[in-house]
């Protein structure tokens, strides 16, 4: 389980503009490689605030207020994690409440 200290600084450093870095901090503590992170969209995805896609490992999201957005942005890490850690196809019973903070 990440430490509420650990948790913290990921959410801090992603308000402050350090995507990169915090999911790159979130990605050695779960023994995966980093997503790659653009601003733009996908084609037919084009009104999602970002999404995930997995045949080139990136995370898009749709303009720079997105990408400082924590909840989005690990929302999409957490489809990213679920294709590192599981493979191909929908895991449903992955943990995560560690991204709810009080």
């Amino acid at each position: 389980m990440l430490e509420d200290s650990f948790k913290a600084s990921i959410v801090r450093s992603m308000i402050n503009g350090d995507v990169e870095e915090a999911l790159d901090k979130l990605s050695k503590s779960f023994k995966v490689k980093s997503p790659k992170i653009r601003v733009g969209m996908v084609k037919g995805h084009r009104k999602a605030g970002a999404v995930y896609r997995q045949s080139n490992k990136t995370v898009y999201a749709s303009n720079r207020k997105v990408l400082y957005d924590p909840m989005i942005i690990l929302h999409e890490y957490y489809h990213y994690l679920q294709s590192e850690l599981y493979g191909k196809g929908e895991v449903k019973n992955m943990p995560i409440n560690w991204l709810k903070t009080s």
